[in-house]
């Protein structure tokens, strides 16, 4: 019985398939040993990028090559250009590393990992059981997704009522353990001195008004802020409170569109 010989010529072909592709890998390895105990000092060289065939100088042999530098993240500076040239600003929640990534790749501005986490994600009745670790958790997470956009962390319920130390200890920690770019505080004139020490310890401060989620015991329940003109007032003293204290920007939530308006304006 004769056996055809194609699978000898694949075989054939492969063998020098892989010699080639042994050649050039070779030739274009960054390192040249000339001593299986001595890497020579004049044979290391460091070489451009594929498709540029020119290599770039012979560097010093103890230079640690760097990894490459991912996308500049969103700074306050740039957020106040847009905002003075009038242009909007985009800004998403996100409380892990996937919905942070689809935050990032649609150009979001700013992301905010908000306390609603406990509610949306934990599946708890309320913002007020949130803590501390778990915030510095999601953070981190979102921190990782998101590269480019401005990340801002949203303290918990507890986290800055008992005392100003306590709340630039608890803000300290979600910019060295959560690496978030600011912090978001709830509340209106009676957080604006706690808000003013956070900010002049050197940590951006978002601040938060109208309905307020943490205060939900207080409030009776999640219902639509600034109805009256009484609680207008109250909303919009609140926001000029947190503008003196140094805020970079407010949260207005669940209020009528022409109380937002007048408080932006």
């Amino acid at each position: 019985m004769n056996v055809p010989n194609v699978s000898i010529h694949k075989t054939a072909g492969m063998a020098n398939m892989a010699q080639r592709l042994w050649n050039l890998t070779m030739s274009r390895l960054p390192l040249h040993f000339e001593s299986p105990r001595f890497l020579s000092s004049t044979s290391f060289q460091s070489y451009a990028p594929l498709g540029d065939p020119t290599p770039t100088q012979p560097t010093s042999p103890h230079r640690i090559p760097k990894a490459p530098s991912g996308p500049k993240r969103v700074s306050l500076a740039q957020l106040r250009k847009l905002y003075l040239e009038n242009k909007p600003i985009t800004m998403l929640t996100a409380y892990d590393y996937p919905s942070a990534v689809h935050a990032d790749l649609a150009g979001m501005d700013i992301v905010l990992v908000g306390d609603s986490v406990g509610m949306v994600e934990l599946g708890l009745d309320t913002t007020q059981f949130v803590t501390m670790d778990m915030m510095i958790h999601h953070c981190r997470a979102v921190h990782a997704g998101a590269r480019r956009p401005f990340v801002i962390g949203d303290m918990p319920f507890g986290s800055y009522e008992i005392s100003k130390e306590k709340a630039m200890e608890n803000a300290y920690r979600f910019v060295k353990e959560g690496f978030v770019n600011a912090v978001k505080l709830e509340g209106g004139t009676r957080v604006a001195s706690t808000v003013k020490a956070i900010v002049e310890s050197g940590i951006a401060v978002m601040g938060h008004t109208g309905l307020t989620p943490q205060s939900v015991s207080a409030l009776g329940g999640f219902r639509a802020q600034g109805q009256t003109f009484k609680e207008a007032r109250t909303i919009l003293d609140d926001a000029l409170a947190l503008q003196e204290a140094g805020v970079f920007g407010i949260v207005l939530e669940c209020v009528p569109e022409r109380l937002a308006q007048r408080i932006t304006q």
